[in-house]
């Protein structure tokens, strides 16, 4: 269903009013709230996909944020952010979608994981699954799958590096969130690089 969305800074749930599937050994969920209970510790795949339109003609400069919450803690590494002009240009630009893909964890049973939107630019109404016209269309969505533990590695920048720089340059990660046996990385020395020292197949994720 259409949910009205933010109109200000205050960070607003995102509600799922549709299960097409929910493994109840691993997850629970009322239809129609924002809250998920991943019921085991561990590691979580998750992607989210919040979508959302202006109302056609609109001339209101719009950006959502995103973020995902773990027992109401905000997940570093998980915002996102969509911006949308409207017609300020006669370019028609209404529509977008904040999304985020990345592994998280779970070290108690029973956590609750919720994705919340924001406005950092604007107040016009924004509605999620609705298109410019105002007629519902099913473009949100959030996906979560428990995965096999293994080894993790989640780093982090506490700096503020240039996003936009005139040529390439390695993103630095100073922080280690978490790092097991597989992998190597130092936060002080050549800290762009990370060795994978165990011979497999890896999924890479970055945001």
């Amino acid at each position: 269903a259409k949910q009205t969305g933010p109109v200000s800074t205050t960070w607003l749930g995102v509600t799922y009013d549709r299960e097409d599937e929910v493994s109840s050994a691993a997850f629970s969920h009322t239809p129609g709230s924002s809250v998920i209970t991943l019921k085991t510790a561990g590691h979580y795949l998750v992607f989210a996909n919040t979508y959302g339109s202006l109302a056609s003609a609109s001339t209101n400069e719009t950006q959502v944020k995103q973020r995902l919450l773990l027992n109401g803690t905000d997940i570093e590494g998980s915002y996102s952010t969509v911006y949308m002009r409207g017609n300020t240009n006669s370019n028609g630009a209404y529509q977008g979608a904040a999304s985020i893909g990345m592994i998280i964890q779970s070290t108690t049973t029973n956590s609750t994981l919720t994705v919340q939107v924001a406005r950092a630019i604007g107040t016009a109404a924004w509605t999620i699954d609705a298109d410019p016209a105002g007629t519902y269309v099913n473009r949100s969505g959030l996906t979560v799958v428990k995965l096999p533990e293994a080894d993790f590695i989640q780093l982090q920048a506490t700096t503020t590096p240039a996003m936009n720089p005139a040529a390439l340059t390695a993103f630095t990660w100073n922080a280690e969130t978490e790092k097991d046996a597989s992998f190597s990385h130092s936060t002080s020395t050549n800290t762009t690089r990370i060795q994978a020292t165990t011979a497999g197949d890896y999924l890479f994720l970055s945001a």
